[in-house]
């Protein structure tokens, strides 16, 4: 019987080495990918002593280890490689990536280094964007680095174009794959580098709305809204993906998210894109009244590339205020981490200007007005700036109220904006609504665009400004909808 029982056991012992044998070959070896998603088509470039942070991204990468050579050198195991070089010339290194399933995979990455004060061209800034559809403008404006008494020479696939400018607008009528290649040319040496601009047909991304789609938004894909009294109360996040957990649970209650002071925003998308029809296309909704307008600048994209993510061309809605000349563009403020709770935000913007957003003790408690989830001692925001309407009234003055202040409100094309395009007749600022015209949108030069659909909107808060014990202005959001959704 033991005899039985052993054979039996030594059966059975062998069969599940069998399974198991199998069950490893069967198991298909996931590779880990490598991208640089700031790495110009022609490869890096920088100049002597200047250190290259050399940093991948990596699906699949499970726990991985990392081998950088040049060439059959072993030069660094870490993730990020610091590069520098004291001789000028052309390097290539070779990233080698292994997960622990065994996947490996390798990259090769070209790096020149320039003489000191050499010109410099550099592409990839964070938010170049080389696609676009057909007949759409699209700015390519690269950072000129040593760029005095520069001649400048562009070609697109090879072929000399007659632009002289360090920016270039491409426009392509057909939908493919374009070298776009810039020459720069000084007293102290030159530089050449190039990117890969694709054109597509936005035919091809459009997203029906289908039965068991919503005809409000869908999802929230940033919120970062400027230093404010809103920012951080009543709730914690840590990351940006906490701060949309609580942007999107705010939305879904119909509560009012603050976007904070200028250039604050939230970005949100649908399960299916908005048509462009006669009139207002989206509406959304804010908590102005009569004497109570923080208006924000409405923004919209199209998923131009077909990938259902907003990192395509924004295209501004015009409101009463574009043409105007007190209308300031590509206005950007850098906002400073308080060193100590419960004080004042610094700011200053590219004008030349500094401020603070005022710590309001005696309405709030939270210790930082500073966005939780911003890691860094400061952080830049850029959109769009109207001349503020806010004054102090000192006709409605008295003893009861010593300082009355007055958000003026713009004619219309606002979000958080009591102006002719609202769609209630609410006074009381509880989540009033605004309409918005998709055929408002113009390119970076102003041109109306004719977007035949949009899957992505942006709100910015569109002013710099405070109201004494009010605050600083800034646009709150309380949702956003597709009007003609199943009409």
């Amino acid at each position: 019987m033991k005899k039985i029982n052993t054979l039996l056991w030594a059966l059975v012992l062998g069969l599940c080495v069998i399974i198991s044998s199998c069950s490893k070959e069967d198991t298909p070896i996931i590779i880990p990918e490598i991208t640089f998603t700031d790495m110009p088509e022609s490869g890096y470039s920088v100049c002597l002593g200047q250190i290259l942070n050399l940093t991948p991204t990596i699906t699949n990468e499970n726990n991985s280890n990392y081998k950088w050579f040049e060439g059959e050198e072993l030069i660094c195991t870490e993730k990020t490689y610091h590069f520098k070089k004291e001789k000028e010339g052309k390097y290539t290194l070779t990233l080698k990536v292994t997960n622990e399933d065994g996947g490996e995979t390798i990259s090769t990455i070209k790096i020149e280094v320039l003489p000191t004060n050499a010109p410099q061209i550099i592409f990839n800034t964070p938010e170049s964007i080389f696609h676009t559809c057909i007949n759409r403008n699209l700015l390519i404006k690269p950072t000129i680095i040593n760029g005095e008494n520069a001649k400048y020479e562009w070609t697109i696939n090879g072929d000399k174009i007659k632009e002289t400018d360090p920016s270039l607008t491409f426009n392509k009528k057909v939908e493919g794959e374009y070298i776009v290649r810039l020459k720069i040319i000084t007293p102290k040496g030159q530089h050449s580098a190039s990117i890969k601009v694709t054109i597509y047909n936005s035919k091809n991304s459009y997203r029906p709305a289908s039965s068991g789609k919503y005809a409000i938004w869908k999802k929230v894909y940033k919120f970062l809204p400027a230093p404010g009294q809103f920012v951080n109360e009543h709730y914690s996040a840590k990351t940006m993906e906490e701060a949309i957990k609580y942007a999107e649970e705010r939305l879904i209650q119909n509560y009012y998210v603050s976007l904070g002071g200028f250039g604050g925003h939230i970005i949100i998308g649908f399960d299916h894109s908005v048509d462009n029809k006669d009139g207002n296309d989206i509406k959304i909704v804010g908590n102005s009244f009569n004497g109570s307008s923080e208006p924000g600048i409405v923004w919209v994209m199209q998923d131009e590339n077909g990938d259902g993510l907003p990192n395509d061309n924004w295209y501004q809605l015009k409101g009463s205020e574009y043409e105007k000349p007190e209308t300031t563009f590509n206005y950007s403020v850098t906002y400073y981490k308080p060193d100590s709770p419960r004080e004042d935000t610094k700011w200053k913007d590219n004008l030349g200007n500094e401020g603070v957003i005022d710590y309001l003790s005696a309405y709030h408690k939270q210790a930082y007005y500073y966005p939780a989830w911003v890691k860094e001692n400061s952080y830049t925001l850029t959109g769009t700036l109207l001349k503020s309407r806010t004054f102090r009234d000192h006709s409605k003055e008295s003893d009861a109220c010593p300082t009355y202040w007055v958000n003026d409100s713009f004619d219309w094309g606002y979000v958080d904006n009591y102006g002719s395009d609202r769609l209630d007749g609410k006074e009381d600022g509880n989540a009033a609504t605004n309409g918005f015209d998709l055929s408002k949108a113009v390119d970076f030069k102003g041109n109306t665009i004719n977007l035949e659909f949009i899957d992505f909107i942006k709100v910015q808060t569109g002013v710099n400004v405070k109201a004494g014990w009010l605050g600083e202005n800034s646009t709150e959001v309380f949702g956003f909808e597709d009007i003609h959704f199943n009409k």
